[in-house]
């Protein structure tokens, strides 16, 4: 049950964390606009050929990146919920339930790594830029996903109750399942064995 715990805390953190930093990119929207529009237009860059100088286009990629961060956000909200509520529930249906830690993993990659790392600092060449290199940070962001996604999909063990409920269901704890007791033991029948000669001494 502990491991089963700390696995939904991680993702509540990450929930935290994602949906925090969206609450700054919304609150402190110069600040983020800026940086998107410097990044795109490469003023400290030579390649400008790649540059997008289009306003439109800035505020598109924006409202991209904010709305991929809160989508990532309330995913991981949803998957901690999701888990809370199968916390208690066989091994096999906890597992199912982590489905949405997959799905939110999966939009932090795309937002930091692929948006970020990928189109700003490759494309757009942002790793020559050391104002405004976000990819050390971007890096930090996506890897601690990724490190806690794996935690969380190990398989868990099955609670002490279900454990006992399978055991019920198979018979008697500890016997093995498809061997039939001896029919003396089970039936009071005399097996063949009782009516051989006994060796003489």
């Amino acid at each position: 049950m502990l491991v089963r715990q700390c696995k939904i805390l991680m993702l509540i953190g990450l929930a935290m964390f994602v949906l925090i930093a969206t609450f700054t990119d919304l609150t402190e929207n110069d600040e983020t606009f800026a940086f998107v529009r410097r990044v795109m237009v490469m003023d400290t860059d030579q390649a400008i050929y790649r540059a997008v100088e289009s306003p439109v286009a800035w505020t598109i990629v924006y409202w991209v990146m904010v709305t991929g961060q809160m989508a990532t956000g309330l995913l991981y909200l949803l998957g901690a919920y999701r888990m809370i509520q199968a916390l208690e529930e066989p091994a096999a249906t906890f597992q199912d339930s982590k489905a949405l830690a997959v799905a939110a993993t999966t939009a932090a990659f795309s937002v930091w790594f692929i948006a970020v790392m990928a189109i700003g600092g490759e494309w757009f060449l942002m790793w020559r830029a050391t104002e405004w290199d976000g990819q050390a940070a971007a890096f930090r962001y996506y890897m601690t996903a990724l490190v806690v996604l794996i935690f969380v999909m190990q398989p868990d063990a099955e609670l002490p109750r279900h454990r006992r409920r399978a055991q019920r269901a198979a018979g008697s704890p500890g016997a093995r399942p498809g061997l039939a007791p001896p029919a003396d033991q089970s039936s009071g029948l005399r097996s063949p064995a009782d009516d051989r000669p006994s060796r003489p001494s």
